[in-house]
């Protein structure tokens, strides 16, 4: 909130003025909050108002947290990994290690240096990028790690030739981590195909 021009550091707030004064008032929304309205003695929907000192009064503005879009909650955990300029954009490889920015953060892996492992893991702190692994019954496994509240949009792709993609649909094993991960497990059972490729795309909405 601005009072003045006057940014107010503590609430509630009190000015002490004459009868009648003209103040003028007006509310500042933070990065992913949402201003509502003044009521009391201010009232509507605009940011800014003026108000006039009649006895005791109030103005009370209304605010609600917004939801951060995943593009933003990307840019804030590249920008606390240090990343910056060039270096901090999603198909961005800062470290020369072969895995884009996007990559490393929708599989929790070290957005700040070098990383590219495979996931080990399926508790606390998992990390790494997608396992291919074949079961002993000869069935093709694909397990990856999924932010749930990130906002990123995975999507399983399967190839014969390494051109063509397709969606790989087949059932999937959720196993829950914490509020912010999960490992998705994909099965296909023993096929007569000699060989196939598999990938996990994954893009900010």
């Amino acid at each position: 909130i601005l009072v003045e021009g006057v940014p107010v550091t503590s609430f509630p707030y009190t000015l002490t003025g004459t009868q009648g004064q003209e103040v003028s008032i007006q509310a500042v929304t933070d990065s992913g909050w949402n201003f509502h309205g003044w009521s009391g003695s201010a009232e509507g929907t605009n940011a800014s108002q003026i108000v006039f000192i009649n006895g005791d009064s109030a103005a009370k503005a209304t605010f609600s947290l917004g939801q951060v879009s995943a593009s933003n909650l990307f840019s804030t955990a590249a920008t606390t990994a240090g990343l910056s300029g060039d270096d901090a954009e999603a198909n961005a490889v800062p470290f020369s290690d072969g895995v884009p920015n996007l990559i490393k953060y929708a599989h929790n892996m070290d957005l700040s240096g070098p990383d590219n492992l495979r996931l080990t893991g399926e508790g606390i702190g998992a990390a790494g990028l997608p396992i291919p692994q074949v079961t002993g019954s000869s069935a093709f496994q694909l397990k990856y790690l999924r932010n749930k509240s990130g906002g990123i949009v995975y999507s399983p792709k399967v190839s014969t030739d390494l051109e063509d993609w397709d969606s790989f649909v087949v059932p999937e094993t959720v196993t829950n981590i914490d509020a912010d991960w999960e490992v998705v497990t994909l099965e296909q059972p023993p096929t007569l195909d000699s060989s196939a490729f598999y990938k996990v795309e994954v893009e900010l909405p």
